[in-house]
């Protein structure tokens, strides 16, 4: 898997990502450091997503340094992963990218931490079940 530079073409990953798409839903947090929401809800989808941050597909991007309320909507009927992310770099898109955001994980320990790790290797079984038939 290769590491992708960011939009500057400056190298910025530190974790690799894996491939899929996720559903998660996002809101702004306060600007003070809190955790209480500003917006309201929107949905977007991940185009990858790792232990450090996703790559997050949304017609409107939120703009670099935002603070962001995360849910990852876990298929089949799991729970719901929330996780605070920082908004690293945005684009609009063009005729190769899709707009949306690049976010990295924040917060993320202990209970958190765990479940996003067995979140990501159920999409890693899943992939390699898939490619297996």
């Amino acid at each position: 898997m290769s590491e992708p530079s960011g939009p500057a073409g400056g190298h910025f990953r530190k974790l690799p990502r894996g491939g899929g798409r996720v559903a998660v839903r996002f809101a702004v947090l306060e600007l003070d450091g809190g955790h209480g929401q500003t917006g309201p809800r929107r949905v977007g989808y991940t185009r990858n997503i790792g232990e450090g941050g996703a790559f997050v597909e949304t017609a409107t991007p939120e703009p670099a340094g935002t603070r962001l309320s995360l849910e990852l909507v876990v298929p089949p009927e799991g729970p719901t992963i929330t996780l605070v992310a920082e908004v690293r770099w945005s684009t609009p898109g063009d005729q190769r990218t899709p707009p949306g955001m690049g976010l990295h994980f924040q917060e993320l320990e202990g209970p958190r931490r765990a479940a996003l790790g067995r979140y990501l290797s159920s999409l890693i079984d899943t992939i390699d079940h898939d490619e297996a038939q």
